[in-house]
């Protein structure tokens, strides 16, 4: 087995182990973010929630307050308290489709983080590879033993036989 044969397994083993790691970065970082973006959403959702019930107190709150007046619920308390139902109404569907929004949004990045990191691997084993290649076929080993035969040859025979 020549150098250039272990120089050329070598390459090929690190171009196989650098990829193989950047799959692995890609999907661990998709899982990652599928993650994070599942406890983001769960959170959200939770802050809506609590919202909604924080939402109907204060419409009730405000029911209270007209009958406590002596009042009736009707005309412009109850327009009243529409108003405030529907832009409450409003505001949490905003939180709704903000929370979807931010899920997405995290899940996206994680793709295009997770495709950067195998793309650098790639590019680095790619890297590692072509120098591996475009090196010159002479090695320590083979330069040194190349060296050697040529500064024998230089040298005066001492040989009392002859060559």
């Amino acid at each position: 087995m020549t150098w250039a044969a272990v120089g050329i397994g070598v390459g090929a083993t690190s171009l196989a182990t650098s990829i193989g790691g950047g799959v692995l970065a890609n999907k661990s970082a998709k899982k990652a973010a599928k993650d994070q973006a599942r406890l983001t959403k769960f959170q959200r959702d939770e802050e809506i929630r609590k919202q909604k019930i924080s939402n109907e107190r204060t419409r009730a709150e405000a029911r209270a307050a007209v009958y406590a007046s002596g009042l009736m619920y009707g005309g412009s308390s109850k327009k009243y308290v529409n108003q405030m139902k529907w832009e409450q109404m409003r505001e949490e569907g905003y939180a709704e489709r903000a929370a979807e929004m931010e899920r997405q949004a995290i899940k996206a990045g994680a793709r295009g983080a997770g495709n950067a990191l195998f793309a650098q691997a790639a590019g680095d084993a790619l890297g590692f590879a072509a120098q591996a290649f475009a090196a010159p076929a002479a090695t320590p080993a083979t330069t040194a033993t190349t060296g050697m035969s040529s500064h024998l040859a230089s040298m005066p025979s001492t040989n009392p036989i002859g060559t």
